[in-house]
C-alpha cells in the first residue's frame, strides 16, 4: 500500500495540530481540558482526543486559540507513526539543521522525520522548529498524510498555496470556508478531522527517484486506494480512509439524534463507547434554487447517488410532510419546489452509507413584521 514516508507525512498532518506529545496533564476526554467551553470544534477535539492525538498542555488547556509548531509536529508524527516508547527511545544528537542543535528538546524527533524523507526543511539549512503554521501549509501536511505526493500533484513551488486549496477542497480535508478562516489549534483539529474521514490514495506505475534523500515517484498514475486491510468503520463505499488505516477501533456509526435544524448526527464510537457527536457530513448542499435537471446532476457528481422511495424532510427542525404527495416524489417536490432559493439552505443526506439518500433538511430563515414609530 503506502510507504512508511507516507504514513509518518500523515501523522505530521494530525501532529501539528496538536498538542505537544506527551504533557504533564493527561486528559482521557476532551471534556477535561480546562478550556474545553472556549473550544469551537469540539466534534473534532473529542475524536481527537480520544483517541490519544491530543493530550493537552502542562497546564490542563487545550488552548484553542493558540499555534503549534514545526517541532511539535515532528514530534507527534513520531508519536503516531512509532508509538511513545519507540518515540523516546530514539536516539538524541546532531541534526542536519543549524537552527536544531542536538540539545534542542525535538532534535530526535526532527531528525527522524528527516531521515524518513518527511520534511526537509527551508532548503537553507533551516528547519524552523518554532515557527507556526498556515492553514495551506498545515492541508499540505494533510494531503501527503493521505498519500498525495507534492511533486505530482503541484504541491510546491511558487503558487503552491493554489494547488494546495483546489486538492485540498476535493480531496475533503478542508472547505473553502475552513481554509479561510482564522487558523489555530482548534481549526487545525478539524481540518485533522476530516482527514480521518478522507479517503487514502497511492501511485502506480511511473518511476522513483531520489531527491535529497526523499523518494519522487515520476509519470505514475494515481488511485483511490481499496480497502483490503479491516472493516469498513468510517465509509462502506470500499475505499480506504484513513482512520480505517491507522485507527481500527475508531467507527462512525449512524444514530438517531439530531441537531436543532433537524440535521442528523455522527457518532464516534471507540472500541464501542461512544467519544463524540457531531452533525453529519451532506451528500449535497444547495443554497441557490435548483430545478430537476440540476438535482439529478448534482446527485451524480457526488457519487452517483439515487433517492430512497420514503424520504425523511425536516424543515428548521419541524418534521415536514404532505399528506398529498406521493413517497416518490417527496425528494423532488421539495427540493425543485419552494425549498432551494429564497436565502435557504438544503442539505441532502445518506445516514446509512449506501448511496442512498433518505434525508432532507432545510433551513429556512423567517422574518417576523414588525411596527416602526
Amino acid at each position: 500500500m503506502r510507504t512508511l514516508k507516507k504514513a509518518l507525512c500523515l501523522v505530521l498532518v494530525l501532529a501539528m495540530v496538536l498538542t505537544l506529545s506527551v504533557s504533564a496533564f493527561a486528559v482521557d476526554k476532551a471534556a477535561d481540558y480546562k478550556d474545553y467551553a472556549k473550544v469551537e470544534n469540539k466534534e473534532a477535539v473529542d475524536v481527537l482526543t480520544a483517541i490519544g492525538v491530543l493530550n493537552g498542555n502542562d497546564d490542563g488547556t487545550f488552548g484553542p486559540d493558540g499555534a503549534f509548531t514545526r517541532a511539535q509536529a515532528a514530534k507527534m508524527i513520531c508519536y503516531l507513526t512509532l508509538g511513545t516508547t519507540i518515540s523516546n527511545a530514539l536516539t538524541a544528537g546532531a541534526t542536519q539543521f543549524n537552527d536544531v542543535p542536538a540539545t534542542h528538546w525535538a532534535a530526535k524527533y526532527i531528525q527522524y522525520c528527516a531521515n524518513e524523507g518527511i520534511i526537509a526543511g527551508y532548503g537553507d539549512g533551516k528547519f524552523g522548529p518554532d515557527d507556526t503554521l498556515t492553514a495551506a501549509q498545515w492541508a499540505k501536511m494533510l494531503l501527503c498524510a493521505l498519500g498525495y505526493e507534492q511533486t505530482a500533484e503541484g504541491l510546491t513551488g511558487t503558487g503552491y498555496e493554489i494547488n494546495v486549496t483546489k486538492l485540498a477542497i476535493k480531496a475533503g480535508v478542508a472547505t473553502a470556508d475552513e481554509l479561510t478562516a482564522k487558523f489555530n489549534r482548534d481549526m487545525a483539529a478539524q481540518l485533522a478531522l476530516n482527514t480521518l474521514k478522507a479517503t487514502c490514495v497511492e501511485y502506480t506505475g511511473g518511476s522513483k527517484i531520489e531527491i535529497n534523500g526523499a523518494t519522487i515517484t515520476s509519470g505514475a498514475v494515481r488511485s483511490d486506494v481499496k480497502n483490503t486491510k479491516q472493516g469498513e468503520t468510517i465509509k462502506a463505499d470500499g475505499w480506504m480512509q484513513f482512520a480505517e488505516d491507522h485507527f481500527g477501533d475508531l467507527k462512525i456509526v449512524s444514530g438517531d439524534t439530531k441537531d436543532s435544524f433537524g440535521r442528523p448526527a455522527t457518532k464516534w464510537e471507540l472500541k464501542g463507547n461512544t467519544v463524540a457527536t457531531g452533525a453529519a457530513t451532506p451528500v449535497v448542499t444547495f443554497t441557490s434554487a435548483v430545478d430537476q435537471k440540476a438535482l439529478d446532476k448534482a446527485l451524480k457528481d457526488a457519487g452517483n447517488y439515487t433517492v430512497a422511495t420514503n424520504v425523511t424532510r425536516t424543515v428548521n427542525g419541524a418534521s415536514y410532510a404532505a399528506a398529498a404527495e406521493k413517497p416518490s416524489t417527496y425528494l423532488v417536490s421539495s427540493v425543485t419546489g419552494a425549498w432551494t432559493g429564497n436565502g435557504n439552505v438544503v442539505e441532502l443526506y445518506d445516514t446509512d452509507n449506501d448511496k442512498v439518500i433518505d434525508t432532507v433538511v432545510a433551513i429556512m430563515p423567517t422574518f417576523a413584521e414588525v411596527a416602526v414609530k
